[in-house]
Parts: structure tokens; C-alpha cells; sequence
């Protein structure tokens, strides 16, 4: 993301280290400090971020190690800290940091301040300094520069307080000992970013000029669990009350809508509820504790986008207003939070996470729209100090410098995963109305989940008491929509009696035909799911077996009215049974995910669908990895390799290691059998190097592997998949080798391990639905389970250049129209060319 007008499209800062070295004697505790500010360095340095760095160490005087415009590569500033040397001396902090501001802030050594780059100072000190900070901090606090202080071995809060800019909460940490300093480099990198962003998004002044043409849609989501507890509850409702106190609240400017969730979310009050900012504000100050055990995001996200940013909840997206969704978390989610994600990101809603406590980081990093839109604080009793954080982002979204964009480019993936669907549904009077739409409203979830069409998934639905009625055959519909409106208007049957022994056999005997659109002739898996509010009153043994002998999987679904022993008679296996609490949309909606992955990939045998594919595994050889942990990436590979079925003619495998330089080890026409191709793996070593090239190495396989020359049958219209491996950042660009593969339509799946980027990877895979991330190394040979499916299955559906200027975008007079750069399936960052540089796009797949 960007707010920068003259720089890449990354973020940007100059930021100074000033290292008080007093207390670090002895050569294992400055290690410690050496590996601190290369972790910091690495962990801002890279993709398209521009930061540059200069280190000052006290020995007595300030010593400058290097200056800003002295190094201009990533390796040369790591390279000059790993080979520093300890020097003790006293502390004289204050000395320290006058001296970086007439030394180090200026255009000579480096600074670009004249240009609109943020200053930044991070102090690392014991806070005991021996000749005081007031003098420097105020020079700091008045030159605008944003300063960190770390303090470490019973550091003087109250020093470090003085030296550390506002927020206190984001700029200040107090630590007990320096072995401590590891576990705060991701929160400081990310404060960070927090404040470089926010400094460019607009600051607090511009909070006062909001307009009447100003307007948003904003959604609260709170934690209401046992995770937030009701003192701490409170809290938020005063953080809230303060937000919306600075917003320009109003039926045609800001509206507002409140939900709380726990293990269901419920609906405080929609955005078109109240007219004025008075009944809104009084409305939040009545916010009251409810609790619950879970914590079920997922849910809650796809309540919100079902039932708030729709126009009967009282959203103007029609109207061009941005959608805008404040998620604040005390925990992390009980559910899965996946399909939730993508719901918000089709219905182009910006994604705010604010987290406190026990909330997951990485969880509201893939809420958020980006990782700049997540602020957290250790707990919930400081979370005023995000207001201030907030508040810009909020106003910039009001006043339409921060808008969303489309990509360049939207991918869709799609399985090649035929099968044949029949759902059996209780149409008996005794289900009652309320949970029959319940039901249908869980079909209809499932079906748009679903990747429907006649060479893929088809699906048919019938209901049943006494007797069967069909609405509608396999056969019938062959779009999403179809069957969905279908279903949407399914009517009761009411009938009195629940006959689901003869309503198993009419299904096999009837919908599981060639005349119904069963494609037997094709193999395609029978795949049944009976949803039942009741016991049967007939017999359903036999017909349960007979199920079973004709290859039909069935899922068995029921109330707590229904009986369980019925229903594992039923089920093809006894992991296809769910009861959940009640046929109501939350209990159903939360089963979802665990119904939806064997209705997916359930085939009934343990064989691998053979068809062609071309393959090239891209794996990171670089020091990144190690060579204690090679080994555990050689299985990952082997145990993929010996679950496909390679051959000349079927799925053919090639492989490249690199690091600053990519290495063939073996072409995709390069071995005929499984056989040869294991010898060579086992035998596999780490290629070794410091750097990594990843852009350089998409490139080199795209000219050399994805080309009949390299042994592909890209002219004959087979799949080409590329499987990249990385544990650490791309040294280089990436993001126009990454184009180029998806623009071939090359299917790219991106696993990452250890120092691996999540953002880097959604940017190369083709699709962000094709990253998978890994803890450590020694989880990497498991991973074929999850891997081998997608990839032997899914194919491009499709890859569409999308203009840059849309319909219901800002209107001209705004600003204008700014280039971008174009990032594969996933955000999109562009740079503003208007002379504030104040615009910021975000863009994804829908």
C-alpha cells in the first residue's frame, strides 16, 4: 500500500537506530542486539517498500556506523550490522539524538523529509541516560519526527515516555531483559507501519472538515464473548462513543450500524435505524454485555455482509457510498473465517481489524483490507490509545482519499471436480416453517459455494414426508443462479408423515439416473444429503444399504428431534453425520465449512484422478531454508511426487531450485517414470546463497519450463502449474513475472514457511485461495493431503483484464485517475500521481 507520491509503490521511511550500547556487555547480549535490528530491517525491507537506514551507537560520543544514503541494498545494511563489533561507554541518550538531528535528518546524509517521507528514530536504551532528554525530544516532537523508544534491563518508563512520540501505547516498549527483543519485532514493525501510514493518510487536523458530501456506511462488529468480559466491555463502549463523537454521524453523511457476536451474532442496530448522530450515539452508550463461550467470526462476518450491506439494511453501496466493516476482537475465532472473508471481499466492503488480548494478529491481518488496517494493544483497557489510528483511515474512506479499486487482473480457479448432488429435504408439517427456511437458506449457501455447470458439479433437490416431490433434476439447471432462485422459492410440502426409508430408495431408483443427469457413463461420484427434523416411520436399514451398494455417499443432517442411530445407518460413513444444535441459519451456517469439504473431494476410493498435467516445482534453495531443514522440504516434494501419477502421457514434473540465481534439476520431459524421478529427489541438496531472486526465478521458468522446449504441452491445451516455495521475502520484483504467469494462465500455488510473506505470496499465486501457509519445516511432508487434491483438480477459470476506471468510482472532480501497478488475483497498490499524495487504492478479486 502506498501514500507516498515519490516512491515505489511500497511503504517509505528513513528510519535512524540509535543503540545505547552501555548495558549490552558482553558478546552474547550484543548478539541478541545485533539479531534484534536485522530482524527489524528484514521484516520492513521488503516487496516494493522503500526504507532506508542509518545506525548511531554511543560509546561516550554518538558514532555513526553508516548513514542514510550510505547503502542501497537490503544485504549491505545486514551485512554492516551482523559484522559490528561490541564498544561499551556511558549513556548519554540525549546527546544521541541531537546529534541524529543535526547529522542524520538532513538532505546531505540521506534524509528525504523535503519529499514527504517520514523520520523515524528508534532509541533502543537501558532509559538511565546520564544527561537528559527534554532538550532533543521537544526539537524531535517540533521537526515532526516519529521516534520509538525500546528500553530494555528495568528501563525508566518515564524517560522512555519522554523521548517516544504519541501514541504512547504504539511507541513505547518497556522490556524486562534483551532476550526479550526478539518477541517484539512484529509488533514494533507493524506500529511502524501504522504510523508512516497514518502520518500520509491525513492527519487529526482534517478530522474537523468533514463535509455534508462526505459519507460512509460503517458496521461495528464486537467481540460480545466471555473473551471481552463485561468490565472490559465498557471500555469499548466508551472507545466507540469517543470515534463516533469525532464523525460526522447522519442519515446522508456517516450511517452507522452496531453487531455484537459470540456463538451467534446478533443485530443491535442496522445502519438506517437511527436519523440523527444524537439517537446513534445514545443508542451506543446502551450497548450492553451479553457473553457466550465461543467467539465465532466467521459467522458474524457473513451475517453482516447478508444482512447490513444489502439495502434492506439500510446500505447506499448502490449508491457508490464506500461500505466500511470495524471488526474489534478479544480472542481469536471460533470458526472458520474463510468463507466469511471472501463474502466480505466480494460485496467490496473496507476491512478494518482492531484487536486487544488474546485477539489473533494473523487472523485480523486476513480480515482487514490491509495489514496497515490492524491496530491492536496488549489490552482492552487501552483501547483509547487506537482512536487516534483509527480516526484518519475512517475520515480518508468519509472524504474518498482512500478508495477501493479493482484489479488489473481477476482470476478465477475452478476444481475439475464432476459429481452429482441430491439434496433430500423434511417438507413434514411437524418441521414447522421457520426451520424449512432455514434449510433452504443452508442449500442455497452450499450451492453458491458449489462450482455448478454441466462438465462440473451438478446438483438436484427433491422434498419428502409421505411422499417425494422433486423440484427439480440433475439435469435441470445448469447455472448457480437457476437453482438457487428454485430453491428459493420451495414452498412446504406439509405432509403429515415422515417416510424417509422410501424416500432413500425413490431418490437412488429416480434422480441417481442417466434420464435424471447422472453421468454414470463418466464415473462422476453420487453424492446424497438428507436433511431430516424427524425419526423415520418406516424402515431405513435396507434401504441405507442399498445406498451403499449402488456408490451413493450419503451425508446425513438432523435436528435434535431426529435419531442419531438412524442417521449414522444412513450416512456413507459415520464422519458424514451432523446434528447440529437446531435447524436454525447460525447453528446450520457454523457446520458449513465441515460439510463442505468431503461434499468437495469425496470420491469414495483413495484414487487419484489421472489426467494430464504439467508441473514445475520452485523451490526456495537459498540460506532462508538451511540445511537442517532441506530435508523436510526433499519429503514435502517426494511424498507430492509419489502421490501423482507421472508419466510422459498423464502428469509430467519438473524442478528448479534457486536462491540469487535459479538452477534446473530436472525438466518436465526429463524422466518417463516415478521411479527415475524419486532416485533423483532423494539425492536433492540445498542449491545455498544469501539472496533470493524470486522474481527473477518466475521468469526464468516462464522462458525455460512453460515452453515446449522445456518439455510442456502448453499448445496442447494441458494445465500448467507452477508449485513456488519460499521461506523468506523476494529480494527483487516479482510482481510482473507473476503477471506473466497469470496472463499464460498458469495455475501458481505459493507455499510459505518460516520468514515467508503472506502478502508477497497472494500476490504471485494466481489466485489467493492457492497459498498455503506453514508454522515450521517439519509440518511440510503432511501438507500433500491438504495439496494433492487442488492440484491435480483445478483449473483457471478464467483470467480478465479489468480497465482501471469503473462505474461508481469517485467522480473526476475528485482527483485524478492514478496508474497502478497490476497484482495477480489479490490487493492492488497504486501510487498517486495528484499533488497531495494522499490517495490510497486498494483493490481484490472478486
Amino acid at each position: 500500500m502506498s501514500f507516498f507520491k515519490d516512491v515505489r509503490n511500497g511503504a517509505a521511511a528513513d528510519i535512524v537506530f540509535l543503540v545505547d550500547s552501555s548495558w549490552s556487555a558482553g558478546k552474547d547480549r550484543f548478539l541478541l542486539v545485533q539479531e534484534f535490528l536485522s530482524d527489524v530491517v528484514e521484516s520492513l525491507a521488503v516487496g516494493d517498500n522503500d526504507f532506508h537506514f542509518a545506525l548511531v551507537r554511543l560509546n561516550g560520543n554518538p558514532h555513526t556506523e553508516f548513514l542514510l544514503n550510505t547503502y542501497h541494498t537490503k544485504q549491505e545494511v545486514l551485512s554492516h550490522i551482523l559484522n559490528m563489533s561490541y564498544i561499551g561507554g556511558s549513556s548519554h541518550t540525549g546527546k544521541g539524538l541531537e546529534y541524529i538531528i543535526h547529522s542524520h535528518l538532513t538532505e546531505a546524509s540521506g534524509s528525504r523529509a523535503a519529499a514527504g517521507v517520514p523520520q523515524v528514530i528508534i532509541v533502543l536504551t537501558d532509559g538511565q541516560s546520564e544527561d537528559g532528554f527534554a532538550l532533543p525530544s521537544a526539537e524531535l516532537k517540533s521537526a515532526d519526527v516519529n521516534v520509538f523508544a525500546v528500553g530494555v534491563e528495568d528501563a525508566d518508563e518515564r524517560a522512555l515516555r519522554e523521548i517516544a512520540s504519541e501514541p504512547l501505547s504504539m511507541h513505547v516498549f518497556n522490556l524486562e531483559n534483551v532476550t526479550s527483543l526478539h518477541d517484539i519485532v512484529g509488533n514494533l514493525v507493524s506500529c511502524i507501519h501504522s504510523s508512516v501510514n497514518s502520518e500520509r493518510a491525513g492527519d487529526t487536523e482534517s478530522l474537523k472538515d468533514i463535509t455534508a458530501q462526505d459519507s460512509a456506511d460503517i458496521v461495528f462488529l464486537i467481540d460480545d464473548s466471555d473473551n471481552t468480559g463485561s468490565a472490559n466491555f465498557a471500555v469499548i463502549r466508551d472507545f466507540l462513543v469517543n470515534v463516533l463523537e469525532r464523525l460526522s454521524v447522519g442519515n446522508q453523511q456517516i450511517r452507522v450500524g452496531v453487531v455484537q457476536y459470540s456463538d451467534e451474532p446478533r443485530t443491535i442496530f442496522s445502519l438506517d435505524a437511527y436519523p440523527s448522530k444524537a439517537m446513534v450515539l445514545d443508542a451506543v452508550k446502551r450497548l450492553g454485555f451479553a457473553g457466550g463461550e465461543l467467539a465465532n467470526i466467521g459467522l458474524a462476518l457473513d451475517f453482516v455482509v447478508e444482512n447490513h450491506f444489502t439495502r434492506t439494511g439500510g446500505s447506499r453501496a448502490e449508491e457508490g457510498v464506500p461500505q466500511v466493516l470495524v471488526l474489534i476482537s478479544a480472542g481469536p475465532s471460533s470458526d472458520e473465517i474463510r468463507d466469511g472473508v471472501l463474502a466480505l471481499k466480494q460485496a467490496s466492503v473496507f476491512s478494518f481489524g482492531l484487536g486487544a488480548q488474546a485477539a489473533s494478529r494473523a487472523e485480523l491481518q486476513h480480515i482487514a483490507t490491509d495489514d496497515s488496517l490492524v491496530f491492536t494493544v496488549p489490552d482492552i483497557r487501552s483501547f483509547g490509545d487506537l482512536q487516534e489510528q483509527l480516526l484518519p483511515y475512517l475520515v480518508g474512506v468519509a472524504q474518498r482519499h482512500i478508495v477501493l479499486q479493482p484489479p488489473t487482473i481477476v482470476t478465477q480457479v475452478m476444481e475439475v471436480n464432476k459429481r452429482d448432488i441430491v439434496f433430500l429435504v423434511d417438507g413434514s408439517s411437524s418441521l414447522g416453517q421457520s426451520n424449512f427456511n432455514a434449510i433452504k437458506d443452508f442449500i442455497t449457501k452450499v450451492i453458491q459455494r458449489l462450482e455448478i455447470g454441466q462438465d462440473l458439479v451438478q446438483v438436484s433437490v427433491a422434498q419428502y414426508a409421505d411422499t417425494v416431490k422433486p423440484e427439480f433434476y440433475l439435469n435441470t439447471y445448469h447455472t448457480k443462479r437457476d437453482a438457487i432462485a428454485v430453491v428459493k422459492r420451495m414452498k412446504a410440502l406439509e405432509g403429515s408423515a415422515l417416510y424417509t426409508g422410501s424416500a432413500l430408495d425413490f431418490v437412488r431408483n429416480n434422480l441417481f439416473t442417466s434420464s435424471a443427469g447422472h453421468r454414470a457413463a463418466e464415473g462422476v461420484p453420487k453424492l446424497l444429503v438428507l436433511m431430516t427434523g424427524g425419526k423415520s416411520l418406516d424402515e431405513v436399514s435396507q434401504p441405507a444399504q442399498e445406498l451403499k451398494r449402488g456408490s451413493i455417499m450419503a451425508f446425513a443432517v438432523g435436528s435434535r428431534a431426529a435419531d442419531e442411530d438412524e442417521l449414522k445407518e444412513i450416512a456413507f460413513d459415520s464422519s458424514l453425520v451432523f446434528t447440529p444444535a437446531e435447524f436454525r441459519p447460525a447453528p446450520l451456517l457454523s457446520m458449513l465449512p465441515n460439510l463442505l469439504a468431503p461434499l468437495r473431494t469425496l470420491t469414495g476410493t483413495t484414487e487419484v484422478h489421472v489426467n494430464k498435467r504439467d508441473i514445475i516445482f520452485l523451490l526456495d534453495g537459498s540460506d532462508n531454508v538451511g540445511k537442517n531443514n532441506f530435508p523436510y522440504v526433499r519429503d514435502f516434494v517426494t511424498n507430492l511426487v509419489n502421490s501423482l501419477d507421472v508419466g510422459s502421457d498423464n502428469i509430467r514434473v519438473g524442478l528448479v531450485q534457486f536462491s540469487d540465481t535459479p538452477v534446473t534439476e530436472f525438466s518436465l520431459d526429463t524422466y518417463q517414470t516415478k521411479s527415475e524421478m524419486l532416485a533423483h529427489l532423494r539425492r536433492l541438496q540445498l542449491k545455498g546463497g544469501s539472496g533470493l531472486n524470486t522474481g527473477s526465478a518466475l521468469s526464468y521458468v516462464h522462458a525455460n519450463h512453460f515452453t515446449e522446449a522445456g518439455g510442456s504441452r502448453i499448445q496442447e491445451r494441458v494445465p500448467q502449474l507452477l508449485l513456488l516455495l519460499l521461506a523468506g521475502p523476494s529480494d527483487d520484483a516479482y510482481l510482473q513475472a507473476a503477471n506473466a504467469l497469470v496472463r499464460e494462465g498458469v495455475l501458481t500455488f505459493c507455499v510459505g514457511a518460516s520468514r515467508a510473506d503472506k502478502a508477497e505470496l497472494e500476490h504471485i499465486a494466481f489466485n489467493p485461495s492457492l497459498v498455503y501457509l506453514m508454522g515450521d519445516f517439519s509440518s511440510l511432508p503432511d501438507l500433500p493431503q491438504q495439496l494433492i487434491q487442488p492440484l491435480t483438480t483445478y483449473i483457471s477459470g478464467g483470467v480478465q483484464e479489468v480497465p482501471l476506471t469503473q462505474p461508481g468510482k469517485p467522480p473526476a472532480s475528485v482527483g485524478p485517475s492514478p496508474s497502478s501497478d497490476v497484482l495477480p488475483a489479490a490487493v492492488t497498490n497504486a501510487t498517486p500521481e495528484g499533488k497531495d499524495g494522499k490517495w490510497v487504492h486498494f483493490g481484490w478479486t472478486s
